[in-house]
């Protein structure tokens, strides 16, 4: 049965999904049409994508605007009108005229759209392709050209090489004509103050946003500073205006320092009011300081650094924190209950049941998931055990492997195949056999978890993936009564390096494998709750009812319930309640 579509807020509903009609494109006779963005059944994130999509459709048509102004950008060849691509470089054969049908559509806006459709912020350009010999050496054709001209025709996504090296190389020779330009304008500056005894200034001189996007770059290609530090960099232009380099001195870093402690409304989800996390503060700041870092000690860039500059990127997090944040914070963090956790693991496939026990009883979230290796599992031990090193810290973690998951491992591995050879070191692959992507692998899979669950409990509280981690660090501290034990099974309490370490690192992590057995023990309802789980093989397809619906079936057939009466009460057809009392 089909249901009936809405509208609120200029977002339309139909039959469970979102969509908007943004613009207009070019279809066939060369007729405009509107053009229809579907936006998926989660109502937040479609709202995220309008808003963003709308944003983009504003800068075409100013876009189209400075094109109609500036007479458009196509180029003569074998007598057709030829454009191209900016985001592949590619030659465009016959493509839209935009200056008579006005702002649309086109393949390169089209391909940022589906980006932003999906959620994503970040696009990539491609160098360019090989071009006919009278093209190939338009400026506007450069690698580094057209990336810096989408970053300044479109601020709604990010355009980042997807050749970094290329793009650095470019830049470094841009640059070095830059600097040759500066070179001959300064000589023929001096030149002309000597002829005549006039002071002529040509030398504009490299500014703080250079800089900032020279680092950006920079980071993007070397991974300095970590995954995020390419777009933390450039976020730290939304803390101070543009300013050439040589102005920039200690009252400005201040500056930059005040406006992130003043914790500025967050951009995310087109922009609240709620103010950043204390966390996000902290962050931009020690950006900004491996920023000036960076800076000061580059041979490219003729800048040094104020004294006492680090004194002004200092942070309290106390005294930023809002009074309701102390004391959520004093209250601990959110975490799963005992009842909570009973429902997630009966909802739960195989699959998400073995995420869900190696959140657990290992302390892993997507970090730890993604990277942990069959080499860290030690069976031969008693009990059997896993060690590595946490990534984030480095510092030295073991852990107890509950029966429970022993088995879902087991079945793991005999489920999963590796679709590369050099795959097979890691103990967890995506259901095609390949690695798991770096950014936010086990998301999607949480929160189709968390659907199944809220189809019969409506009211059921959503958190993160990442809480199962925090919920298994509450779970050591309660059964152990210590936060040094509890720190140790996270990873983050420091082993002494004296002559005791090794004596005393055996005994603390000894109090962490009791601790993590008394966790066992208080989960063993959880465990009763999927008592089939692991013995049985994937199902083909997925059930067209809830667990909750199939379990009710099976509850009023134990009951002696006829077939008929059991379908009036569940509120399904016959031939359903056939299908599950089997």
């Amino acid at each position: 049965m089909r249901v009936a579509a809405y509208r609120t807020h200029k977002l339309s509903k139909y039959n469970g999904r979102y969509h908007r009609m943004i613009g207009k494109v070019v279809g066939p006779q060369g007729k405009l049409k509107p053009r229809k963005f579907l936006l998926g059944t989660d109502e937040r994130a479609a709202e995220l994508a309008m808003r963003r999509l709308e944003k983009l459709w504003s800068e075409i048509e100013v876009d189209f605007k400075r094109r109609a102004r500036y007479a458009g950008i196509s180029l003569p060849f074998e007598g057709s009108k030829i454009e191209f691509n900016p985001l592949t470089g590619e030659l465009v054969d016959h493509p839209v005229d935009v200056l008579k049908t006005g702002p649309v559509w086109e393949a390169h806006t089209l391909a940022m759209a589906e980006v932003i459709r999906h959620g994503g912020s970040e696009i990539q350009v491609l160098p360019s392709p090989k071009l006919p010999p009278h093209i190939i050496n338009t400026e506007k054709f450069n690698y580094v050209a057209r990336i810096m001209d989408l970053r300044e025709r479109f601020s709604v996504i990010s355009f980042e090489p997807s050749d970094p090296v290329l793009y650095a190389n470019q830049l470094r020779g841009v640059a070095d004509r830059a600097d040759a330009g500066l070179k001959h304008a300064e000589s023929q500056s001096l030149r002309t103050r000597k002829l005549t005894g006039a002071a002529v200034r040509t030398k504009r001189g490299r500014t703080l946003y250079d800089a900032i996007q020279a680092y950006s770059d920079y980071a993007k290609a070397s991974k300095h500073g970590g995954p995020n530090e390419s777009k933390d960099a450039l976020a730290l232009k939304d803390a101070i205006s543009d300013l050439p380099l040589a102005d920039f001195e200690y009252d400005q870093i201040l500056a930059i320092g005040d406006y992130w402690r003043s914790r500025p409304a967050t951009k995310r989800y087109g922009g609240d009011g709620k103010q950043i996390a204390v966390d996000t503060v902290v962050g931009r700041l020690k950006t900004t300081s491996r920023f000036i870092r960076w800076l000061a000690n580059s041979s490219a860039w003729e800048w040094k650094a104020p004294t006492e500059w680090r004194q002004s990127l200092k942070v309290n997090k106390h005294k930023i924190q809002t009074e309701t944040e102390r004391l959520e914070l004093a209250a601990g963090p959110d975490h799963w209950t005992d009842g909570e956790l009973q429902t997630l693991y009966r909802y739960a496939t195989d699959r998400e049941r073995l995420m869900m026990l190696l959140g657990l009883n290992l302390g892993y979230a997507h970090s730890e998931l993604r990277s942990f290796r069959k080499e860290d599992i030690r069976l031969d031990e008693d009990p059997p055990l896993v060690r590595r090193l946490r990534s984030k810290t480095s510092q030295y973690f073991e852990a107890a492997i509950w029966p429970e998951t022993s088995k879902a491992l087991h079945w793991l591995a005999k489920s999963q195949v590796p679709k590369k050879k050099e795959d097979a070191i890691w103990v967890v692959l995506t259901e095609a056999g390949v690695r798991y992507p770096a950014k936010q692998p086990f998301a999607n899979l949480w929160k189709k978890l968390y659907e199944r669950v809220t189809k019969d409990h409506t009211d059921f509280r959503w958190l993160p993936f990442k809480h199962l981690r925090k919920t298994a660090y509450q779970l050591v501290l309660e059964a152990a009564e210590s936060e040094e034990v509890a720190g140790a099974f996270q990873g983050r309490s420091k082993i002494s390096s004296d002559s005791y370490a090794s004596s005393y690192g055996r005994r603390i992590f000894g109090r962490v494998h009791q601790a993590n057995m008394d966790v066992r023990k208080r989960l063993q309802p959880m465990f009763d709750a999927a008592p089939d789980a692991f013995t049985k093989p994937k199902p083909k397809g997925s059930p067209n009812i809830s667990r909750g619906k199939r379990e009710a079936i099976r509850a009023l057939k134990d009951e002696g319930l006829d077939v008929a009466e059991i379908a009036e009460q569940v509120g399904v057809s016959r031939a359903t309640v056939y299908r599950w009392i089997k």
